[in-house]
């Protein structure tokens, strides 16, 4: 995750793609391409994510290499985050 200074391992990469590709289909779905507001929206958190997971990351002790766990613990904290989970 470039940026934010993060590399993952490749099992946090396959769940990162799911995780994004999620966010597609639901924005897919409901043919929210054309919205700009749903996009910047997508876009918004899908950076609060990622800050999340950094923040994990230090709390696990495992910065800066993304695990499972930092994942998890994430997602737990965020708990619904439109349109990924």
């Amino acid at each position: 995750m470039g940026k934010a200074g993060l590399s993952l391992t490749p099992a946090c990469e396959q769940l990162m793609v799911k995780f994004i590709d999620t966010g597609i289909k639901r924005m897919e779905i409901a043919q929210l391409f054309d919205d700009e507001s749903k996009i910047r929206l997508a876009e918004d958190n899908l950076k609060k994510f990622i800050r999340e997971v950094r923040g994990e990351t230090s709390t696990q002790g495992t910065f800066p290499v993304v695990e499972e766990g930092s994942i998890q613990g994430a997602l737990k904290k965020i708990q619904s985050l439109w349109p990924y989970s």
